[in-house]
């Protein structure tokens, strides 16, 4: 059958990117929520939907604000669509932001988070993690 720009796009990353891990010594806090005693069989770190819109990065910001994560998006299909990203982090806050992660002011509910993307469109978002100080 015929592939789609979404799938096309999945089937090559996955082929052709190695995903990176980073250590984080003991002494950091965590970033996510308490883990239940008892886990799935499996479970997403970070869940996008529609399958039109992908994550591109998950990132500290570059001025190096702490409590915070920038998350990049791009719409792949064509396809304005409305946005839904359910994560373990445990999201405070998420505003839009320029390439360069200025906020320009648009903020986005959290719990989950959901904003709109355009045709296309690659959308930045910075959010605040609620984590103790």
């Amino acid at each position: 059958g015929r592939a789609d720009d979404p799938d096309a796009y999945r089937f090559g990353m996955e082929q052709s990117v190695a995903p990176v891990a980073a250590f984080m010594p003991p002494a950091a806090k965590p970033l996510f929520r308490p883990l239940p005693p008892r886990l799935p069989p499996s479970q997403s770190f970070v869940e996008v939907s529609p399958p039109n819109v992908v994550l591109l990065t998950l990132k500290q910001p570059e001025d190096g604000a702490p409590n915070e994560v920038v998350l990049r998006f791009m719409e792949l299909a064509g396809k304005p669509s409305e946005v839904q990203v359910s994560t373990l982090l445990p999201l405070a806050s998420a505003v839009s932001c320029d390439l360069v992660e200025r906020a320009s002011g648009q903020q986005y509910p959290v719990d989950p988070l959901r904003f709109p993307i355009s045709r296309h469109e690659v959308v930045t978002v910075r959010a605040r993690l609620d984590v103790p100080e």
